[in-house]
């Protein structure tokens, strides 16, 4: 094959990796800081704290196993 091709394909795959990088960044953005619950985000970057009705609702294996007080 001529040396011609070979640049082609190795245009096409730069051009196809940054493609990906795009459809990975917006699906993340979308699904994460966009999405109609939070929107348009909480507080929970500044402090790092979430009120226990967001854990339960958003990480229910995180929260800690009622005691039965015995």
């Amino acid at each position: 094959m001529p040396p011609s091709v070979f640049d082609a394909f190795k245009e096409i795959h730069a051009h196809e990796a940054v493609l990906a990088f795009l459809a990975i960044v917006i699906g993340y953005i979308c699904n994460i800081h966009l999405r109609p619950g939070r929107f348009p985000g909480t507080a929970l970057w500044i402090h790092g704290r979430m009120s226990s009705d967001e854990v339960r609702s958003e990480h229910p294996a995180e929260m800690p196993e009622p005691t039965t007080g015995q």
